[in-house]
């Protein structure tokens, strides 16, 4: 085991009252552009062109 690996596994004690998320919880979210606001108008009326 090389010392990185070791520094990895600190020691760590968990709260033992208070009910706090021992981590930051997953956000799943999506980033969409538009080259303008008549491209962002037909994305959002609901029409795929299908």
């Amino acid at each position: 085991m090389d010392i990185q690996t070791r520094a990895v596994h600190v020691r760590h004690e968990p709260p033992t009252s208070g009910g706090r998320p021992l981590t930051v919880p997953i956000v799943q979210s999506s980033a969409f552009a538009f080259d303008s606001a008549a491209e962002l108008a037909e994305a959002m009326s609901g029409s795929d062109g299908a």
